[in-house]
């Protein structure tokens, strides 16, 4: 597997809740510790997707 294929699959192997597609393609769910998890469709990294974690509680971002 590789790009889009890897990206939604690391995404759901996280078994996120409240997923949801935005308009630009962004998938959005939250784990269970309350962090948001989001996979974009192209990055600025040459347009490969990518998957992030967000800890609001440290407004800080994991790729």
């Amino acid at each position: 597997m590789k790009g889009s294929e890897a990206a939604l699959a690391e995404f759901y192997s996280q078994n996120p809740t409240d997923v949801s597609t935005k308009p630009n393609g962004t998938i959005v769910g939250t784990l269970a510790d309350g962090r948001t998890i989001n996979v974009h469709p192209a990055s600025s990294l040459k347009g490969v997707p990518t998957v992030e974690i967000y800890d609001p509680t440290t407004k800080t971002s994991a790729l």
